[in-house]
């Protein structure tokens, strides 16, 4: 599965109920909304480390990486679900949230990232590099859909994708107020605002190739 070593797959995979989860975590009134509405079954399926992958070696940071299944009702990849179990479980982990088919990659880093909508049967983890550290950051890489660059790190990339999606959904909202607006003068103020935000976005988007 995701194309991992066989050996790194957990023979009795570690379900985390969510009672386990609210009571262990303590998680709050929200969290354990957003929970029972959108997440049937969180479990544990892979520990990629030293002794499940032998020529990975121990980072200074990372030591195991978790690969957690979020078995979710409905077709919502919530990012709001990756932020909660990130607050509360302090390792490296790599989610995929699964509807039916279909899954999505998912990692936090400062921010949740979230990658592309793909058959579950095609979805890749890739194990770039010969320690965790980088593994894990080249995971993030293909998740985030972005490659290493030598002026800028990752949390640098990271951080100018979340301002482009940032400002791309500025952009939609004030397309959506431009269209249903009845009046000359707004629709030409929206349309300079929308002009502004998208020399923004594209600027940052020159500097990571996005």
């Amino acid at each position: 599965m995701y194309a991992l070593p066989v050996a790194t797959e957990i023979k009795q995979k570690k379900i985390l109920s969510k009672k386990y989860l609210y009571e262990t975590f303590a998680f709050a009134k929200d969290e354990k909304s957003i929970f029972d509405t959108y997440v049937e079954k969180v479990s544990i399926t892979h520990l990629i480390c030293n002794s499940t992958v032998s020529s990975i070696s121990n980072g200074n940071k990372v030591k195991n990486l978790y690969v957690v299944d979020i078995i979710l009702k409905e077709a919502n990849f919530n990012s709001k679900i990756v932020y909660i179990l990130s607050k509360y479980i302090d390792q490296a982990m790599i989610f995929v949230l699964i509807y039916n088919d279909k899954c999505m990659l998912s990692a936090y880093k400062k921010h949740v990232i979230l990658g592309q909508l793909q058959d579950k049967d095609k979805s890749l983890i890739p194990l770039i590099g010969d320690n965790l550290d980088l593994v894990y950051e080249n995971i993030i890489y293909h998740i985030a859909n972005l490659k290493p660059r030598e002026n800028l790190s990752l949390d640098e990339q990271l951080d100018l994708k979340n301002k482009i999606l940032s400002l791309e959904a500025k952009i939609i909202s004030l397309t959506n107020k431009k269209n249903k607006s009845k009046q000359a003068k707004d629709r030409l103020k929206f349309f300079e605002e929308i002009k502004k935000y998208e020399q923004e976005r594209d600027i940052f988007a020159s500097k990571i190739g996005y």
